[in-house]
């Protein structure tokens, strides 16, 4: 199984981090849908997913394949997409736009087990606010995935990033 996470920018000034050029929409839609075509991941978590990158997903992954599924967010959105191959929705998707996480089940059409996927965009060095939230969502049976933009510079320090490091 291939996964791809990808924090895609929403359109903010991070002109500071990277060249002006990199940053404009069409050229981060275009060179994601590359990648996307070039290594065909299974499974897709994605964060800061606003509405241009919302519609241009919208538009896009159903052709190549998937079926894509959207959260609020504190920073902006999130989305998860899957091999509609491979994988089909199990339930309802939630959505915590303060912790900055969206939780499903996926159910293996191929295996016929059940995965849980989380996608956390968590915010910047205020995870343990949302520490409830995170127990919550995160303690499941079976095969889980826990993937995201964690936004912390040392992950081990941090208590419930390490719970999730030694539970997952």
């Amino acid at each position: 199984m291939i996964v791809m996470s990808s924090n895609l920018l929403a359109e903010k000034p991070y002109s500071k981090y990277c060249k002006t050029v990199r940053l404009g929409f069409e050229f981060r839609k275009s060179r994601f849908l590359e990648l996307l075509r070039a290594e065909a991941p299974d499974i897709i978590l994605l964060q800061e997913v606003d509405p241009a990158w919302r519609e241009a997903l919208n538009s896009n992954l159903g052709m190549l394949g998937y079926e894509v599924v959207f959260g609020e967010c504190w920073s902006s959105g999130l989305a998860v997409a899957w091999r509609s191959t491979f994988f089909t929705s199990v339930g309802n998707w939630a959505s915590d736009s303060g912790a900055g996480l969206l939780f499903g089940k996926l159910q293996s059409l191929i295996a016929q087990r059940e995965l849980t996927v989380t996608n956390l965009h968590a915010p910047w060095c205020k995870a343990s606010m949302h520490a409830t939230s995170y127990n919550k969502y995160l303690v499941q049976e079976g095969a889980v995935l826990v993937v995201g933009d964690f936004n912390t510079s040392r992950p081990e320090t941090n208590t419930n990033y390490t719970f999730f490091m030694k539970n997952y």
